[in-house]
Formats: structure tokens, C-alpha cells, sequence
């Protein structure tokens, strides 16, 4: 966003010589910045600055990095190989890969997990630059464009997630790169541009499945105008999207065919997860857009989130559909309007959701907004992609995080839409309201982070610990009673259900042993047919189970150790008279 506005002109047009013949990188003719986009943009610089320090030193422990993302990161550095593994949390092989590729690369080199959470920082980055580009291309100048950027980078779901190990920002980027490139190439095609927008599009659908729902909009829209210019032409670009989408996305779409017989994976986590809709009727999209948009609305007082809720629920009721339909909601949860977080998994969106409405109603009805460029029509795309979003998918109540993309390219139409109706001096009020919304969550976390100043490294037993205080004290005195019988070089890990707590596991293991070599055992879905007899010597197990003896195998293994509490995370050790290492029988 920087860029984009250093390399603005008087108009606040930026033109890149690749996309725009005849541009030239020198600053000859570019204006002075004012004082109030300096100011903007020195609150950019604020809330990247606090999000990266967060990023290097606090661990990622969110819990979706626990059971999925650095766990499978950890299996495909130890295997030496992407390919399919057996394990019980099946979205670990079929859920799209590309951040966690990032990811391997970074751990690989640095030889930690230190800069795993770069890579969502460097997508916010990345995409906070490409909302300036957008809104340039709707016509905006340089305030309208770094306002834009402040009003993505301050969205309460977009800081927390940026320092962490999740994929919601990874595939808001590309996203954002479709969403520019079909701009470019609608103004002026080019093979380039085709390329690009090609391999953008290839890539967010690489990162996370949503990125067909958002894309499909822009691109459809993108295809009829060049219907309308191209005619019969249009096949070849058509087809050279389609290429690169396909070669990006072949390798993990073969490795899916060959588990599940469908290249787009199961479709679930198992039964009652489906990830798709079963009740496709305006009952279950109305339904859908309430609850989603109530994701958003929670507040710190219980009492008015349960007003909201009750009033949800009886329009629910007029609708006829239950507010918590199975058909509509995934993994059988119960509907509540949540309360107001900064968690990365539920944060909510609230001011950045009533922005979102009073811009689109601006655009829709305020005769100066409709006149500027493309703006009625993109604000149109982004409404039909959220019904889409709303119409296909199941309710979550983790849900907001899966909106992220649509919030970030909302920010260009709500910056236009400000600058064009409000004093200048309201939107300041505006942007440091925003700015102290997005500073709250962070800076506490990265001034402890800056105290501890500990990481860079495989995260320690008392950084998890803090983030999960109930649950790492059975992890850790497990380890470290694995750790007193003696060096064991193959540990088995039983897990319960499809969301166990896994990664911690490595990271305390690998830290008493590096070469030890972890894998499921156990498994009885359809990855087990991937299993290899590894015979561990010993297995942990976060199945509560009454009999002290489990056979694995055909190997018995016999309980050695249990916590005392209500967390379960039993040592089995194997039943045979001669025991590993330096310990004896």
C-alpha cells in the first residue's frame, strides 16, 4: 500500500509498466502526501508493526494450528513428503495446502517454527497493498486508497489472524490479486495479465475452498464482458485461466482422487460435518445471511447479545426453520449470537459490518456514488459473492473467519464511499476509531511477547502453557514421563475424534528427541488404508478408555501412566519383557 502510494500521481492513479505500457517508475510528477494520509498512513505502519511482532514471538496456538495446520506441516517434514498419511483428523490431508506449504518451506530453512505465522503477516501485507490497487481502479485517489488500506488492516479478525498459522488472510491475498487482475484485464487484456489472473486464481483455491464460492462472482462477470468484446475469442483466455488453475492445483487434486476417488476431497470431517448446504431453498439462504451477519453484531454486554438472539430466533420461527437446522449448520451446532472477542477463531467485525451497509446503501441510492467508475457493479459482485458464501456453505460458529476475504475487498467501495459523502474531518474520527479497534487485541499480546522475548524457535512448554493452561500440564508431564523410561524411537499417537490437540505433541516430543518418529495408529477412517506397521514402543493416547490394555497392531500395549484430572492423555508402553534403551526390562 506504501508503494502504491508513493507511486501515485496527482490523480492518484498508479500504473505498473507490465499492466500499464508507457508508465514510468520515477516520481516526476507525483504530489506531496497531505498530513491526513501521512497520518493514515503511520497507522498502517502501527498495527503491521504490533501484528509482526506478535507473529515472531508468540507461539501459534490457536487451536486450528493445533489440530491441523502445524500438525500437518510436522507429519510432511518428518515423512520427507507431502503425500497422504494415515490420521484420525482427516481435514490434516484434504483441506487445500498452500499456506502450510509456505509454512514447511519457512521451518525447513530456519530449522524452527518461528516464522510460521510470516505467512498470514505477509498475506495481510500483501493484500492491504491490493485494496489500495483496487480502489485506484474504481476511480479513487491516493487518500481514498490509503484508506482503504487503514479499513483492512484495522478488520478485528484480520489482526488477530495475521499472527497466526491459519490460512483465512493466506487466501484473502490471492483473492485480492483475482479481484485486481480481472480489473487490469478488463481494461486492457494482455496475455500477462491473463497469466497472472490465472495463476492468483490457481492459488487461492489452492489455500482454502471458499476461494471458489468468492472468485466465482468476479470471474463470471469478468467472462461476460469479454463475451461482449471478444466474441467467440474469449475461449482462449478462458483457457489459459483454466490451465494454470488446473496445473496448480493437479497435485493435491490427484492425491485426493486416489483417497477419496474425488479430486475436491470428501466434503466433510466425518459424518454430520458436511461442509455443504442440504436445504438449498430461500428458507435456508435467509436463514444463513441472519446468522452470518449475527456473527458480527455480539457485544461485551451478555444481556443485549441475548435480546438479539431471542429476536433472531422467533424470525427463525416465522420463517419456519429451526435457527440451529441441521441441514443448514454444520457439525450439528447450536445457533447463539457469540460474544464479543478477539479470538482467531470467532472474532467479529462489528463497525466494519455497519461501514459495509452504509456504503452499500450510498452506492445504491446517492446519485454522485452511482456515477463513479465500476463501483455500483463491484459493490453488486461483493453482495452476490456473500449470498453465494450464505447459499452453499453450512453456518459455523467460527463462521467470521471464513469472511475475512469479503470484508478486506468491501474496504475500497467503504473508503470511496466516506471520502465522497463525509468531512474529511469525520472520517479521521472514523479512521482512529478504527485504529484503536484494531490496536486493542495486539499490543497487550505483543508487549508480553516483547517481554518474554523467547521465541524464534520451537515454542516452549510455558508459552503453550499460557495459551492453554488446562490442557499442556497432562502434555508436558507425559513427555516428560516418556522421556524417564529411555530413548524410544517410534511414539504412536491415538487420538480421539477429528479435533484432538495434536502438534503439541511434536513439539515436546521432538524437542526430548528430534529423531524420533511420530505417527497415528489406530485410525479407522478411510486414511487407514494408507498405514504402515511402524510398531512403536510406546503410544499416547487421548482416548478415555477403562481397560488398562489396548492391542494395536497386534501388539499389546499396557497403560503406563495417567493424569489426574479430567484432561486424558494415557502413556501405553509395550507388554514384552525386554524394554528399550538405557532403562532395561
Amino acid at each position: 500500500m506504501v508503494l502504491a502510494v508513493q507511486f501515485g500521481r496527482v490523480r492518484g492513479r498508479l500504473r505498473l509498466s507490465r499492466f500499464h505500457p508507457g508508465f514510468s517508475l520515477g516520481l516526476a510528477g507525483a504530489r506531496s502526501i497531505s498530513g491526513f494520509e501521512l497520518c493514515l498512513l503511520l497507522s498502517i505502519g502501527a498495527i503491521a508493526l504490533a501484528t509482526a511482532v506478535v507473529a515472531l514471538l508468540a507461539p501459534p496456538a490457536d487451536w486450528d494450528s493445533m489440530t491441523c495446520h502445524m500438525a500437518r506441516v510436522a507429519h510432511w517434514m518428518q515423512n520427507r513428503s507431502v503425500a497422504f498419511y494415515p490420521t484420525s483428523i482427516l481435514r490434516q490431508l484434504h483441506q487445500n495446502p498452500w499456506a502450510e506449504y509456505a509454512i514447511l518451506h519457512l521451518q525447513i530453512l530456519s530449522g524452527s517454527d518461528g516464522y510460521a505465522s510470516l505467512v498470514q503477516w505477509f498475506s495481510m501485507i500483501g493484500s492491504l497493498a491490493g485494496v489500495s490497487l483496487i480502489a485506484m481502479e474504481l476511480g479513487a485517489g491516493v487518500r481514498a486508497q490509503a484508506l482503504a488500506a487503514l479499513i483492512a488492516a484495522s478488520i478485528p479478525m484480520g489482526v488477530v489472524q495475521s499472527s497466526t498459522t491459519q490460512n483465512d488472510y493466506a487466501v484473502t491475498l490471492w483473492l485480492v490479486c483475482v479481484v485486481y487482475f480481472a480489473a487490469i484485464w478488463k481494461r486492457r487484456p494482455s496475455r500477462v495479465t491473463c497469466a497472472a489472473l490465472g495463476c492468483s486464481l490457481g492459488l487461492a483455491i489452492l489455500t482454502k475452498a471458499t476461494a471458489y464460492v468468492y472468485a466465482f462472482p468476479f470471474v463470471l462477470a469478468l467472462f461476460l464482458v469479454g463475451v461482449r468484446r471478444l466474441r467467440w475469442a474469449m475461449w482462449r483466455p478462458i483457457a489459459a485461466i483454466a490451465a494454470f488453475v488446473l496445473l496448480i492445483n493437479f497435485g493435491h487434486g490427484l492425491r485426493n482422487y486416489a483417497l477419496y476417488a474425488n479430486p475436491l476431497g470428501p466434503g466433510e470431517e466425518g459424518a454430520g460435518f458436511t461442509y455443504t448446504n442440504e436445504l438449498l431453498s430461500v428458507r435456508g439462504l435467509s436463514s444463513n445471511i441472519i446468522r452470518n451477519t449475527a456473527l458480527h453484531v455480539g457485544t461485551p454486554a451478555k444481556g443485549a447479545n441475548a435480546v438479539m438472539e431471542k429476536a433472531i430466533v422467533s424470525l427463525h420461527s416465522a420463517l419456519g426453520i429451526n435457527a440451529s437446522d441441521r441441514r443448514t449448520t454444520f457439525g450439528g451446532a447450536q445457533f447463539h449470537v457469540p460474544d464479543f472477542s478477539f479470538s482467531a477463531g470467532t472474532a467479529g467485525n462489528p463497525i466494519h459490518l455497519l461501514l459495509v451497509v452504509v456504503a452499500l446503501l450510498m452506492v445504491a441510492f446517492a446519485s454522485a456514488m452511482r456515477k463513479t467508475r465500476g463501483l455500483l457493479a463491484y459493490a453488486m459482485t461483493m453482495v452476490t459473492a456473500f449470498m453465494l458464501f450464505c447459499f452453499i456453505l453450512k453456518w459455523q460458529p467460527w463462521g467470521s473467519r471464513l469472511q475475512l476475504p469479503l470484508f478486506v475487498l468491501w474496504s475500497p467501495v467503504i473508503a470511496i464511499a466516506l471520502l465522497e459523502a463525509m468531512d474529511h474531518r469525520l472520517v479521521g474520527a472514523i479512521a482512529a476509531v478504527l485504529l484503536l479497534l484494531a490496536l486493542r487485541p495486539v499490543v497487550p499480546t505483543a508487549a508480553r511477547s516483547l517481554l518474554r522475548g523467547e521465541r524464534l524457535g520451537l515454542a516452549s512448554m510455558q508459552q503453550y502453557s499460557a495459551a492453554w493452561p488446562d490442557l499442556m500440564g497432562p502434555y508436558g508431564d507425559a513427555v516428560t514421563f516418556i522421556a524417564s523410561l529411555g530413548e524410544c524411537p517410534r511414539i504412536g499417537l491415538l487420538l480421539e475424534g477429528n479435533n484432538s490437540c495434536e502438534y503439541p505433541f511434536w513439539v515436546l516430543l521432538k524437542a526430548r528427541n528430534p529423531t524420533v518418529q511420530i505417527e497415528h495408529v489406530g485410525v479407522t477412517n478411510v486414511s487407514a488404508a494408507l498405514a504402515r506397521p511402524i510398531a512403536p514402543c510406546i503410544i499416547v493416547s487421548t482416548i478415555a478408555m477403562d481397560d488398562p490394555e489396548i492391542v494395536v497392531d497386534g501388539r499389546i500395549y499396557l497403560r503406563a501412566w495417567s493424569p489426574r484430572g479430567a484432561v486424558h492423555v494415557d502413556v501405553y508402553s509395550i507388554a514384552e519383557d525386554v524394554f528399550w534403551g538405557s532403562t532395561g526390562g
